[in-house]
């Protein structure tokens, strides 16, 4: 990557970022989230966007409720400036670049916010971690999207995640970048594992408002998974740069499988190879149909098989009329 530095300091009265946080039923991890970003909120260092997808739960009062709480300063009068905390309700359950795109709009409608930083609602940032960005990417202007360290929620020694993941695309396998590796261990020696990374995770996804002006929102064809393996995608194609800022960091809460991420993440692996690597697709289609499920039956996971094979069906429904849009895409992408 380009090593072009910058000398101009990131300090400005107005709050430059604009953090979105997606909420669907999931209450309780949101306003631990929102604890988390408290800080900067009150400090002016950024603006909040909660987007709740259709809830219906008490989220809405519980969210409002905490806004009230701590005392949020009120924008002035007529002015141009976006309120310190916003909640957008979306109207309906579109999934993660459905919601998240609502508040990338609510973002673009400020001038004043040259950063977007996307954080899933199951993570709470540490103290330093926004500033660190900053500092990163007025380093690195060449930095279209950045990625924090993010570490396990419970045991915040051990990496999840050191920015994001490899992704071998001829098996469809992602492999977080440092994960299980101690803490100390990857902050001392970041090179090691930023040549590794293939894509930002998508739990912190720090993305400079240009970018979004080059190459647009993210892609709604995925309701969860892969949404950010594809913005990348699309980043390279443009030209487009990535990078991992170590000393931003960022806890995650551990995700247990279930069939419903089973499902997604089989219909979402299909459009991605089918939308970027095509000519992968008789081997993943093999290796998802067959191969893994015996695995998830030898591990004690049978629950998980249906909702692999729901995804599969599902896919295979909705292709037929969108394949030749995938194949336009793949031959387009011409990426290994």
């Amino acid at each position: 990557m380009n090593q072009q530095q910058s000398t101009h300091p990131p300090i400005s009265p107005i709050p430059g970022v604009c953090i979105i946080v997606l909420n669907w039923r999931d209450a309780p991890a949101t306003l631990a989230c929102l604890d988390s970003l408290a800080e900067v909120i009150l400090s002016g260092l950024a603006s909040v966007v909660v987007c709740d997808n259709h809830s219906e739960d008490g989220s809405i009062a519980a969210i409002e409720a905490w806004a009230a709480k701590i005392a949020l300063p009120k924008p002035a009068l007529n002015s141009a400036l976006a309120a310190p905390f916003t909640l957008i309700q979306t109207g309906k359950n579109g999934g993660y670049a459905f919601g998240n795109n609502h508040g990338i709009r609510f973002a673009l409608h400020y001038s004043q916010f040259e950063f977007i930083w996307i954080l899933n609602n199951d993570t709470q940032i540490e103290v330093g971690s926004l500033d660190a960005l900053l500092k990163y990417a007025y380093k690195y202007p060449d930095a279209d999207l950045i990625g924090s360290t993010v570490v396990d929620m419970l045991y915040p020694d051990l990496v999840q995640c050191a920015g994001g993941c490899h992704y071998y695309s001829p098996l469809s396998i992602s492999q977080p970048v440092g994960k299980g590796v101690q803490r100390q261990k990857v902050l001392s020696d970041p090179h090691q594992y930023s040549a590794k990374i293939d894509y930002i995770i998508g739990a912190a996804f720090f993305i400079r408002r240009s970018l979004i002006d080059k190459i647009g929102f993210l892609s709604e064809d995925y309701f969860l998974y892969f949404e950010e393996l594809d913005y990348v995608r699309r980043m390279k194609r443009a030209k487009c740069a990535f990078r991992w800022c170590p000393d931003s960091v960022v806890r995650h809460a551990n995700q247990t499988p279930n069939p419903s991420r089973e499902y997604h993440a089989h219909r979402s692996v299909f459009i991605f190879t089918a939308k970027w690597h095509w000519r992968f697709f008789p081997i993943i289609l093999l290796l998802r149909t067959v191969v893994r499920p015996i695995l998830m039956l030898l591990q004690g996971q049978a629950y998980l098989v249906r909702g692999a094979y729901r995804g599969m069906w599902d896919f295979l429904k909705e292709y037929r009329p969108l394949r030749h849009r995938y194949r336009q895409e793949s031959k387009r992408a011409n990426l290994r």
